[in-house]
């Protein structure tokens, strides 16, 4: 399943990154500038906020999921897996800890893994593109 939704989802989130870091450089740009009116600096203000806002909701998402693959293991064990009567519900549990040895973690492009540390190293990429707009502005 996490397969599925690797591939499913993989270059999808790759773009978003992308265009959302662009246009955050550029919305950054124009605040930082006073391009247009007060209202227009301030609705480009809360537009970045709500960008840099939505891009630390999916990379925490991101850590959110990899954090519960990795506690999966330790879940199982902690229950009283010994009860269990049905050869059935053994096999499923064998499967289960077998795919939790390893965990799951949502990549763009087998590039850009979804946590905390892409979301700063997008962020200090943002803003050093926003500082070579803002050095380059005759």
């Amino acid at each position: 399943m996490a397969r599925d939704l690797q591939d499913m989802y993989s270059i999808s989130i790759l773009m978003h990154f992308v265009f959302t870091g662009g246009v955050l450089c550029m919305t950054a740009f124009v605040v930082a500038n006073m391009v247009g009116g007060v209202v227009r600096v301030f609705l480009c203000g809360l537009f970045v906020f709500g960008l840099i806002v939505e891009l630390m909701i999916t990379c925490i998402l991101g850590n959110l999921i990899l954090y519960e693959s990795d506690t999966l293991e330790a879940m199982i064990e902690g229950t009283h897996v010994y009860t269990m009567h049905s050869k059935i519900y053994k096999k499923w549990l064998r499967i289960i800890l077998t795919k939790a040895n390893v965990p799951t973690r949502l990549v763009a492009v087998s590039v850009f893994p979804l946590d905390i540390e892409t979301f700063k190293s997008l962020m200090v990429t943002t803003y050093s593109f926003f500082t070579l707009l803002k050095t380059l502005k005759p």
